[in-house]
């Protein structure tokens, strides 16, 4: 932990440290990111494209993170560390967007709540702290083995993420569509 963001004196500060500093700004940036991709879009007229979106948006975040930290401490990390540092990010940048995206769908096509909207910035922020929290805590103590399991784990996790989001709003397409059949065949005489 002290290696990445210096040497928090407490649990709690370290907490602190990581929503305030890190998961906000980060899925600010990015919602704000997405936002200006979609807000005119022409294109972004199916559920599934908010996912496919915030994905291109969050990978390209974890990139320039990864980039960032490889750079900044080029000294300190060997390039195996600086590798599954760049994998683990994108992991946890992937979730995170799909989440996002997810939610901005819903929001967008299902329910324009207000309550909507703020679960579009929410969800991923909870999302990034915990998984930093994960990562600071549990996963950098661990040997090489016991990190290649935890990142196979975190790959399963955003295969069934994504194919869980795709199939929700696959559900949502199908019966918005059902409804518009129906209503169709109800008016024609």
């Amino acid at each position: 932990m002290s290696l990445l963001l210096g040497a928090p004196t407490s649990f709690v500060a370290t907490a602190l440290l990581l929503y305030f500093v890190i998961a906000f700004p980060l899925e600010l940036s990015k919602l704000f990111a997405l936002e200006s991709i979609l807000l005119k879009n022409p294109y972004y007229e199916e559920h599934y494209d908010g996912v496919v979106y915030a994905i291109c948006v969050g990978l390209g975040n974890a990139t320039s993170m990864s980039l960032l930290c490889v750079i900044y401490y080029r000294d300190l990390f060997s390039f195996t560390d600086a590798l599954f540092l760049a994998l683990f990010l994108a992991m946890g940048d992937y979730i995170c967007s799909v989440l996002m995206g997810y939610f901005y769908s819903i929001y967008r096509f299902e329910d324009g709540r207000k309550v909507a909207k703020y679960r579009i910035l929410w969800w991923p922020m909870v999302a990034h702290f915990i998984f930093f929290l994960l990562f600071f805590y549990v996963l950098q103590p661990l040997n090489e083995i016991w990190t290649i399991v935890c990142l196979i784990a975190l790959i399963v996790i955003c295969v069934v993420l994504t194919n869980y989001a795709k199939k929700k709003l696959l559900s949502f397409w199908l019966n918005k569509n059902e409804k518009k059949k129906d209503a169709v065949t109800v008016e024609t005489p």
